[in-house]
């Protein structure tokens, strides 16, 4: 007997047929492009500020239908070098433990330490190179950020907006965008009934503090 039309649509609703995951949040999707050469942005006499991982945040919410999922990296570091006031003039970057990533579950932390998300075994670290940083973005941002990011030995150029300032000694950048997981291999799907959104909210809250040499 064959099922009739509305009952292959509710089979279809149930199981999430043909859905990645549920719907997105309204925020900026990152673009991403192949991993392109860092291209130097012509810094003459930089002051280095160096990342306050106790003052920054990573953080990330997946999702499936049934809820989000929050988690963050505990341990990180980076820096940047800044050309006076003009921001366009930067070169960041970021390195991230993986293995240090934090969700307030033991089952879900560990999970996604395994090879279907981070595959920590194997990739330890993931990190961050700018390629170029651009005045003006889309939703009151300040600048446009591209750079390489590494994750699961997949390079890729991601670009996204964010807001960037420096103030004395100290420099801020804040974000918030999606992230596609696919094109970085982190592929699970999770389970028929439960599917995991494909775009992975990102959050950046970096704080740079400017090196005793270059003050």
């Amino acid at each position: 007997m064959r099922a009739s039309l509305p009952t292959v649509l509710f089979v279809c609703l149930a199981l999430g047929c043909g859905k990645k995951g549920p719907p997105l949040p309204d925020m900026p999707l990152a673009k991403i492009a192949e991993a392109s050469a860092p291209s130097s942005p012509g810094l003459q006499n930089p002051r280095e500020f160096v990342l306050d991982a106790a003052a920054s945040q990573i953080g990330f919410v997946g999702a499936n239908f049934t809820g989000e999922q929050q988690g963050h990296f505990s341990k990180f570091s980076g820096s940047a070098q800044i050309e006076g006031s003009d921001l366009s003039k930067v070169s960041a970057n970021v390195k991230i433990d993986v293995d240090s990533v934090q969700t307030g579950a033991d089952g879900l932390t560990k999970h996604l330490k395994s090879a279907d998300f981070f595959d920590v075994a194997n990739h330890p670290t993931a990190t961050f190179n700018s390629t170029r940083i651009v005045p003006g973005a889309e939703r009151g941002r300040t600048h446009t950020v591209s750079g390489i990011f590494d994750l699961r030995g997949v390079k890729k150029e991601i670009t996204f907006p964010a807001t960037i300032a420096v103030t004395g000694d100290r420099a801020t950048l804040d974000a918030k965008f999606l992230l596609d997981r696919q094109p970085f291999g982190v592929s699970h799907k999770g389970a028929t009934d439960n599917l995991i959104r494909d775009a992975v909210v990102i959050n950046l809250a970096l704080v740079g503090v400017a090196s005793k040499t270059s003050q």
